[in-house]
């Protein structure tokens, strides 16, 4: 893969001859890379790296100097690009519904204005896409991802070499499973002859099934329940999530917000497979951020999954490739620790002494019932 050194003004410098690099790249989140060079190859001026065979560009971040029996040696990392806007926070607070355009525009509002750079905003396909969000005290970069991520979508920073403009895109991998018809499938499972090493993970530490929401209150102050199930709770039984939603929701909507709570608690699966290429290939058969069927037949489990991270190692003529098909469990639980439960207030535990609540069970039956609890709980 041929990698060009660009200067602070994104014009090219030089080509490396490297001896060893690795190109991390990834669907909700900045990717990263490491180039391992001869001292006598380094230039001071390289600011980032930028490849035609690939879509994202490096910033260098760190540069590592050795010297060895073997010779002088320079290690070069960092980001992609994406992590540019890790410098700048989402402020004001920017919350409701808006358009994937609308967002975009505002990423780049002069507010936030990165003074070297020109970048053209290009949400495509997708610019009239609407999303609710709820953005203050994080970046810039993370907020994109994690709203995006809400719609199985990404984004990255294009650059067009000949004129220096960074083309800030929103984009979505190929739906490659053999649910779909449009795309060829690609299918990744423990016996596929192009897999030489396989891994699944399913961890349901974090899942839940049911939605305990309260909001307004009585004539006395106590509050009103609403409570929200998934299809499959009581076979699975109940795992509570505790949340408060605003007064002024109606009904329809609270139940709309206790599902898309629900969903960022789900069952967490996932598979990390290395491949050769060889019947199925990299970027012409599959690529980041492409939905597949994944198989894992030892144990009789399947499922479907973006490949959310590729890691590329590209060392003595050799080409290596290893994929990851979801997030792991302690990524998926902890950004909504992060990020918080989007528009939903956090959770109090209610101060209540009798009241009567209207539950919602499965198949939309309303149900009424007096509950009687101490001060201290539910």
């Amino acid at each position: 893969m041929e990698i060009a050194g660009l200067d602070k003004n994104l014009e090219t410098l030089t080509y490396f001859q490297y001896l060893n690099l690795q190109w991390k790249r990834r669907y909700y989140e900045p990717g990263s890379f490491s180039m391992r060079i001869l001292a006598a190859d380094y230039d001071p001026r390289v600011k980032f790296l930028y490849t035609p065979d690939r879509p994202e560009v490096g910033m260098v971040e760190k540069v590592d100097y050795e010297r060895t029996a073997q010779g002088e040696f320079v290690q070069l990392s960092g980001s992609f690009l994406e992590a540019l806007y890790n410098r700048i926070y989402a402020y004001p607070h920017i919350k409701g519904k808006h358009t994937l355009a609308q967002l975009l525009a505002y990423a780049n509002h002069p507010w936030y204005a990165l003074d070297l750079y020109t970048v053209q905003p290009d949400a495509g396909a997708f610019a009239e896409t609407e999303v609710e969000v709820s953005w203050q005290n994080d970046t810039i970069t993370d907020c994109l991802y994690s709203t995006l991520k809400t719609l199985e979508l990404s984004w990255r920073f294009a650059l067009d070499p000949g004129t220096g403009v960074l083309v800030m895109r929103v984009w979505q991998g190929a739906d490659r499973t053999q649910a779909q018809e449009a795309n060829a499938f690609a299918l990744f499972s423990d016996d596929s002859h192009h897999v030489t090493e396989f891994s699944y993970t399913e961890d349901e530490s974090g899942y839940k099934n049911h939605a305990v929401v309260f909001y307004g209150s009585d004539s006395i102050g106590d509050p009103y329940r609403h409570d929200v199930y998934t299809a499959n709770w009581q076979t699975e039984g109940r795992r509570w999530l505790m949340m408060n939603v605003d007064d002024d929701l109606t009904e329809q909507e609270r139940t709309q917000k206790a599902h898309d709570e629900l969903k960022k608690y789900p069952i967490v699966q996932s598979a990390d497979i290395e491949v050769i290429q060889s019947g199925l290939l990299y970027r012409k058969d599959y690529d980041l951020g492409d939905k597949c069927d994944v198989v894992c037949h030892r144990l009789g489990k399947s499922f479907a999954a973006r490949i959310t991270g590729v890691n590329e190692v590209f060392k003595a003529g050799q080409h290596r490739v290893s994929l990851t098909f979801g997030e792991s469990a302690s990524t998926v639980y902890q950004r909504v620790a992060r990020h918080g439960r989007g528009d939903v207030r956090g959770y109090e535990l209610p101060q209540i002494t009798s009241r009567r609540v209207r539950i919602l069970m499965p198949g939309n039956d309303w149900q009424t019932a007096t509950i009687n609890s101490p001060k201290t709980g539910v």
